[in-house]
Order: C-alpha cells, then sequence, then structure tokens
C-alpha cells in the first residue's frame, strides 16, 4: 500500500475537476489510505470540504517544481493534470506511481493558447513526452473522446495504447421521483469561463424562446466564475430562470433531483445519470449551445470539444423531450442510471489506479529532448 495518494493541481475552486479531487480524497481517505493536495491556491469552500474528509492541504506560496517536490514522499501515487509537472515528477520520483489524468485534450495539445513559436515548441516537446508517457502507463484519459483527439492532434497511430479510466463517482440510493405535471424543470451546473463553458447563453436563449411558444418550464443555473455578469445579464427581467451561486458539493444532490432534465458538460452529465435524471450533452466553447445528442445514446459525448454540423441545437433536443413528456424522461433518465452503473463508479477506479502497472523507466532518453526539457521543465 502507497503511503499516500497526492493530487497536484494549482488552483482549486468548486468545479468538475475539483469536484471529482475532492470525491476521490473523501473515497480513499473512508479505505484508511493518506490522502494529500498540493495547490497554490484554493476556496474558502474547497478547503473546508477538503478538511471535513481528512485531506491534508499543502498550500504552496511560491508555485515552482522544487516547492512542489519537496512536499512528495517515495511511494506515494501522484495524480497531476499537466505536463510539465509531469515530465518533472517522472523523472525524479522514478519509481512513484506518477499518473497524468487527462481530463480535456487542450490540457495535452495546448489548442487553447494563442499560436506563437513558444507554443509551437512545446507541442514538439509535448508529442514526444505524451507518446512515451502512453508507452509506460503514466498517461491515463478520461475518455475515449480525449484520448481519441490528442492522439489525432499529433498524428500518433495505435490509439489503443491510451489507457482509459472513465471519472469516477461515488454511488446514492437517492433517485429521482417523478410526479405528474406540467411544469418542467431544466438544470445546468457550470462554471462561468467563457468561451469553454459559453453554452449556457445559448442555453438562456433557447429556454427564453420556449416559454414565448408556451412551454411550462423553468431553468436553475449553479453558476459562478470570472464570467458571471454575462449570465446575469442574460437573465435579469425573467423570472423563470434562477441563478445559484456556487454551492457545497453535498448540497447539489437536492437541486438535481429537483430537476427532471439537466443540459451540461463534463462532470456534470455524470452527476445527473447517478440520480436516474436524463441530460442533453453541450458542446465545448458553443455559445449558440450545440449539442452532441442524450448521454444514453452517447455516453462519451459530455466532454466533445468540435462543432459538428450534425448536432442538433439545444432547442430542437429540449422540444423533442418536453413534447413526450416526463414519462419519456423517466424512461431515458432509468437507462442513463443502467449507464453510470456498469462505467462510473467510484469503488472501480480506485482498484484500477492501485493495480495500475507503469514502467519505472525515464521519458527523456535522448540529448535533444533533454536540452529542451531543462529549458522549460527545470525551475
Amino acid at each position: 500500500m502507497c503511503r499516500s495518494w497526492t493530487f497536484i493541481y494549482k488552483k482549486l475552486v468548486t468545479g468538475g475537476l475539483e469536484t471529482f479531487i475532492l470525491r476521490l480524497c473523501a473515497f480513499v481517505s473512508e479505505h484508511n489510505v493518506k490522502c494529500k493536495i498540493i495547490t497554490n491556491e484554493l476556496s474558502a469552500t474547497m478547503l473546508e470540504q477538503l478538511s471535513e474528509c481528512g485531506t491534508y492541504v499543502c498550500k504552496i506560496k511560491k508555485w515552482n517544481f522544487k516547492n512542489i517536490s519537496k512536499n512528495i514522499e517515495t511511494g506515494d501515487i501522484v495524480i497531476v493534470f499537466s505536463i510539465p509537472i509531469f515530465a518533472f515528477l517522472k523523472e525524479k520520483f522514478l519509481y512513484n506511481k506518477i499518473i497524468l489524468y487527462c481530463v480535456h485534450p487542450y490540457h495535452l495539445t495546448l489548442q487553447d493558447r494563442k499560436n506563437n513559436h513558444t507554443t509551437k515548441l512545446k507541442r514538439i516537446v509535448f508529442r514526444y513526452l505524451i507518446r512515451t508517457g502512453n508507452e509506460t502507463g503514466n498517461i491515463i484519459y478520461m475518455d475515449r473522446t480525449i484520448r481519441n483527439a490528442v492522439f489525432e492532434f499529433y498524428g500518433m497511430e495505435n490509439k489503443e495504447q491510451g489507457i482509459v479510466f472513465h471519472l469516477p463517482f461515488e454511488d446514492t440510493d437517492l433517485r429521482k421521483e417523478w410526479k405528474d405535471g406540467e411544469n418542467f424543470l431544466i438544470l445546468t451546473v457550470c462554471r462561468a469561463d467563457f468561451p469553454f463553458k459559453s453554452y449556457v447563453i445559448g442555453l438562456i436563449d433557447a429556454v427564453k424562446r420556449l416559454k414565448m411558444e408556451g412551454y411550462n418550464i423553468k431553468l436553475n443555473i449553479v453558476s459562478y466564475g470570472k464570467d458571471i455578469r454575462q449570465i446575469k445579464e442574460r437573465i435579469y427581467g425573467q423570472d423563470f430562470i434562477q441563478l445559484i451561486g456556487e454551492i457545497e458539493y453535498d448540497k447539489l444532490a437536492q437541486i438535481y433531483l429537483n430537476a427532471d432534465i439537466n443540459v451540461g458538460m463534463g462532470s456534470t452529465v455524470i452527476e445527473a445519470s447517478k440520480y436516474g435524471i436524463p441530460s442533453i450533452q453541450a458542446k465545448v466553447n458553443s455559445p449558440e449551445c450545440g449539442t452532441c445528442g442524450f448521454f444514453h445514446e452517447n455516453p462519451e459525448g459530455y466532454g466533445e470539444y468540435e462543432i459538428h454540423e450534425d448536432g442538433k441545437a439545444v432547442y430542437e433536443q429540449l422540444k423533442f423531450v418536453l413534447d413526450r413528456g416526463k414519462k419519456y424522461l423517466s424512461e431515458i433518465g432509468k437507462r442513463s442510471r443502467k449507464i453510470f452503473e456498469e462505467e462510473y463508479i467510484i469503488n472501480g477506479y480506485y482498484k484500477k489506479i492501485e493495480a495500475h502497472e507503469i514502467k519505472g523507466q525515464k521519458i527523456i532518453d535522448s540529448l535533444l529532448h533533454r536540452m529542451i526539457y531543462s529549458l522549460y521543465f527545470i525551475k
């Protein structure tokens, strides 16, 4: 058994990746394994929740590789989310289980960065590190969509070499209780981070349009963050739309259970399916709120980042389910729950990480790559 599970993430607020870390910390602690977070900044809400589940929080004022490595012990399982930290720790702690868990292709392809000479050079290094990291078993992908996007971007073959462990969630006995009635409650839970999660703008417009057409609907938005003002301006004067700010993770359950359908991306889609609530999956970087279908039809469509011409707008998808009523929603909610049971329960993820074998070999094995590595990753 390892000394501890250690997560390294620079800024912890309440979001999909952060709640993944929180869930896993709570689960690991319940199994009498030490759990630690190394961070530079975190919200008061996250600090409180991590402390409650027995996680040690190590807050580093000066965020650099040297200070990070001081807080890692031989034998720790270390889970990181960025290439630079992964590359440094893999070299320094050769026989630790260092895992780069990729939850979005941009984390490995830098497509969200300005396409300048520095970015292009980093991509050359990243391609090498990703290829060797796949070979050693250090890189694990959240789903096949993300893995395939990374492999395609770098022109790498043999996609099956990329290991996939689906995002883990705690199970619950709570289930959506469906009641007859004309009122429909739509839910979305997202960080106000545009354009990445700008789908909420298109969702608001779609709900307004459906309301004008006579549908008896309401929309709850759980959101916070740097672009929250845009949401507030969009919903001003609309009494059928409620904005709920940042809340503790364990208080989200009742908000999900009150909803009839969820619209979202990432972990919120899985959260909804846990309670037997169907989801329409929104596309990344899609202010018009394009979709990639329903979760029960496309279980790995909750993180697609390209806009496909055949993707239906959220207005069409909502109209489709509203016209069929709550009986139809309950049926597809049951299908969503079944997928959750088969793929996303946390105990399976924990066991897979514990049993996962990694090759103890250096990933920087040539003079050229060693020189580039030294320029970018040694600080």
